[in-house]
């Protein structure tokens, strides 16, 4: 079974983010990930890099955008102010050369500390078996709890979260309370 999500990681508080939000998302969760940082989880899991630069333009920390696709290929988009600081795809065009992108250096603008440089370099240029497994080897590398960002919309929507999560997520949109 191949594995898509796309999921923004926020250096804003949740109540910050999901103010943020409005007009941007039709329908969205935001899950406070410890002061100030929060994921947002978009109906559209492929925009999240467009989001991405949205929110850290609008709120006053970096954001960091995840989308992982069929288990075949990883695309993060790491922004500060509006501007995008790194794009990397792990496999532009499915089976080409090698990743493009990937400049750990930028990834120490994202207000994260104890950050794994080579750890990281590993994880945006070794080999992994799928796109989770990488994802996952990045967050470890940034220091980011991985089970948080290891999943999106489509997951909290079927239930297919973290059982320790299930209560934290705030619904922002159509999938608000009225």
């Amino acid at each position: 079974m191949t594995v898509s999500y796309g999921n923004v990681l926020a250096g804003a508080a949740a109540a910050d983010v999901t103010l943020a939000l409005g007009g941007h998302v039709d329908a969205a969760y935001v899950l406070p990930l410890g002061e100030p940082r929060a994921v947002v989880y978009p109906d559209d899991e492929e925009g999240v890099a467009d989001l991405a630069q949205v929110l850290s333009a609008q709120l006053p920390g970096p954001a960091l955008a995840a989308h992982v696709r069929d288990s075949q290929v990883l695309v993060l988009g790491a922004y500060r102010d509006g501007e995008l600081l790194d794009a990397y795809n792990s496999q532009p065009g499915f089976g080409s050369d090698g990743p493009v992108g990937g400049d750990v250096k930028a990834y120490t603008q994202l207000g994260l500390t104890g950050v794994d440089l080579p750890g990281l370099e590993q994880a945006l240029r070794g080999g992994f078996a799928s796109a989770e497994e990488r994802h996952a080897a990045v967050l470890r590398a940034l220091g980011l709890p991985v089970a948080p960002l290891r999943f999106g919309y489509r997951a909290i929507r079927a239930g297919d979260i973290p059982p320790e999560l299930a209560d934290k997520f705030r619904p922002v949109g159509s999938v608000a309370p009225r």
